[in-house]
């Protein structure tokens, strides 16, 4: 039986990494990014207005920072995508719009509300603060050849935002890993059928399914075999030509019916490490053939999950390039616990912000079966805690979150 961190080490030690591919910026949502991107050109490009107001030469209005009124003549406007292309003489000044090309011969802008029209071709500067206020200049958010998005980072909406702000039409992205479910168990019907008595609904295949793509992997097939040896060779041997990860659900414990590992052998897997010091999925298996690898998960649905959520989500982002990390928060607990068994638990807790603490609380599920799927579904995360480890009450713990 190994522990954790070890178990962490060998799957990434023995995980295929995406290649990379071209793809267009509208469909790279949720993709990691395979390369740096470099600005194309300044941003702003040119020195805009950041309010609607009137665009100022300093000297001239410096006095209204003293509280004294100055007057000056309308001589023109900078409208957004139409610049004012004279130049501001003593005295003067030009209406202007947000996001407006600011003149060089300008150095200030004043919003409305700090002016008071005199008539159509005045304006009386009634405040001021500082020269080059409101303005925003070229290249103050990036310059040319400025790294903006890094190697590694998942594209996001707001990616998409930036990356099509300075006209990236394509990206390079790692490829989705190609991923194969294989689940295991006699007693499964599909999700969506009557059950006969002594039967139970698959819940891990949706389940896996939804996770897979929330996590960026491409779910190439669902195989649905029972508990017949045979059929579980031939689907992982199939599986391995076109797979970077299988993920089977049940089987890997030592029961009658638990043909999993025996299978992976006898379709040519080589055992990586079988058993992990934890609670709960302690039977978790791994095996792995030329560049596919096989993580064999617990049957019972909360061992599944956590087993996905605590190895293989995390391994899913290491595999397109990103850390191999696990987000985490820092909560207060709410009740004491100690851990008395010789494994490390992977607990279930809910969290709850309370107003005006900085720090939330975290609070234990009362149930903790692994054959609950309340303690997932009803929880924000869990947290680890450790062989003989005792918590106490209002300690801080980190929480791994769902």
């Amino acid at each position: 039986m190994i522990t954790i961190e070890q178990a962490s080490e060998i799957l990434k030690k023995n995980a295929a990494h995406a290649e990379a591919e071209e793809t267009d910026l509208t469909e790279a949502l949720n993709h990691t990014l395979a390369g740096d991107i470099e600005a194309p050109f300044d941003l702003p490009a040119f020195n805009n207005s950041a309010m609607d107001g009137y665009a100022v030469r300093w000297r001239d209005i410096e006095a209204a920072a003293g509280g004294i009124p100055v007057e000056v003549v309308l001589t023109g406007e900078s409208q957004a995508g139409h610049p004012f292309e004279g130049r501001l003489q003593r005295g003067q000044a030009i209406r202007i719009s947000t996001g407006a090309v600011v003149p060089d011969s300008a150095d200030a802008v004043v919003p409305v509300e700090d002016c008071a029209p005199a008539d159509g071709e005045r304006v009386t500067i009634l405040q001021a603060k500082k020269r080059h206020q409101h303005i925003r200049f070229k290249g103050e958010e990036f310059s040319k050849g400025m790294i903006v998005a890094k190697k590694g980072v998942r594209i996001t909406p707001a990616y998409v935002a930036l990356l099509a702000s300075i006209g990236i039409d394509r990206v390079k992205v790692a490829a989705r890993p190609a991923v194969s479910l294989c689940i295991t168990g006699s007693e499964l019907v599909d999700h969506n059928n009557a059950t006969a008595f002594g039967q139970v609904r698959n819940s891990n295949g949706p389940m896996l399914d939804g996770a897979l793509n929330r996590d960026g992997a491409r779910l190439l097939n669902s195989h649905h075999l029972g508990d017949d040896p045979e059929k579980i060779k031939n689907a992982l041997a199939s599986s391995a030509l076109l797979s970077d990860l299988i993920i089977s659900t049940g089987g890997v414990s030592v029961g009658h019916h638990d043909h999993v590992r025996s299978a992976a052998e006898a379709a040519g897997f080589e055992t990586l490490f079988w058993k992990i010091r934890q609670r709960p999925g302690k039977p978790m298996f791994a095996a792995r053939r030329g560049n596919c690898l096989l993580i064999g998960l617990p049957g019972n649905p909360v061992s599944a999950f956590m087993g996905y959520t605590h190895y293989i989500k995390p391994l899913l982002g290491y595999m397109q390039g990103q850390p191999f990390k696990r987000q985490t928060i820092v909560a207060r607990m709410v009740g004491g616990v100690i851990n008395r068994s010789e494994r490390v638990q992977l607990n279930r807790v809910v969290l709850e912000q309370k107003e005006g603490e900085l720090l939330p609380t975290a609070r234990l599920l009362s149930r903790q079966g692994s054959h609950m799927p309340t303690t997932v579904a009803h929880a924000d995360g869990y947290i680890r805690i450790k062989i003989n480890q005792q918590i106490e009450a209002g300690e801080q713990v980190a929480v791994f979150l769902f």
